[in-house]
C-alpha cells in the first residue's frame, strides 16, 4: 500500500509539472485583425475576428503543442454591409463553416523570442500546410504570441471577385491575399 501511495504521489507530481507548461488561450485578451485589399489599387479595409478556443504547451524552449480555433461568425468590420457580405457564401460562409483552425504539426524551437510554426490551417474544410513566423514572449505564467501573416484566400475556395480570374477582373476586384495579424495571449 505504501508503494502504491508513493507511486501515485510521484505520478501526480510529474503530471503537475508538465501541466504547468500547458496553457489555455485567453479569448478576451487575444486579438486577431484582418486586412483585405483591392486587387488593382491601394484601397484596403481592416476588421477583427475573435478567437474561440486554443491551447499551447511549451517545454524546454520548444513549442510542443499549439491549437487555435477562430470563431468565423465573429468576423467584423464597422461597415455592416461588408460584415454581412464577408459572412455570406461569397466569402467565409459562416453558417456552414463556423470555425477556422490552426494546429501545430511538429515541435518548434523558440530562439531569441522567435519561432517558425509548421502546421495546418483549416478554413472552409480545406486544409493547407502553413509556416508562420511568430514572436513569443514568456513572462511569468503568460505567453504572448504575435504574428503578421499573409494568406491566399483562393486556396480555401474563397473566390468572389478574385483577381486571379480574368473574366471577373474589375477595378474593385478583391486581392487574393489578405493579412492576418495577431496577439494571442495564453495564461
Amino acid at each position: 500500500m505504501k508503494q502504491i501511495c508513493c507511486n501515485l504521489l510521484i505520478y501526480l507530481l510529474i503530471s503537475s509539472v508538465f501541466q504547468l507548461n500547458a496553457q489555455q488561450i485567453n479569448e478576451t485578451k487575444s486579438m486577431l485583425s484582418w486586412t483585405g485589399k483591392a486587387a488593382l489599387s491601394s484601397y484596403s479595409l481592416t476588421g477583427v475576428i475573435k478567437v474561440k478556443s486554443g491551447h499551447i504547451k511549451i517545454s524546454n524552449d520548444s513549442i510542443q503543442e499549439l491549437k487555435v480555433v477562430v470563431d468565423m461568425n465573429s468576423i467584423y468590420h464597422e461597415n455592416k454591409k461588408l460584415t454581412k457580405h464577408l459572412k455570406s457564401k461569397d466569402f467565409f460562409e459562416v453558417k456552414k463553416y463556423q470555425t477556422a483552425t490552426f494546429v501545430l504539426q511538429q515541435p518548434v524551437v523558440i530562439s531569441n523570442e522567435k519561432a517558425t510554426l509548421v502546421g495546418t490551417l483549416n478554413i472552409k474544410e480545406t486544409i493547407e500546410n502553413k509556416k508562420i513566423n511568430i514572436n513569443v514572449i514568456q513572462k511569468n505564467d503568460v505567453i504572448n504570441i504575435s504574428f503578421n501573416d499573409t494568406i491566399s484566400r483562393s486556396i480555401f475556395g474563397i473566390e468572389m471577385r478574385n483577381s486571379n480570374f480574368l473574366k471577373k477582373m474589375k477595378d474593385n476586384g478583391v486581392a487574393d491575399q489578405f493579412i492576418l495579424k495577431s496577439e494571442l495571449i495564453f495564461d
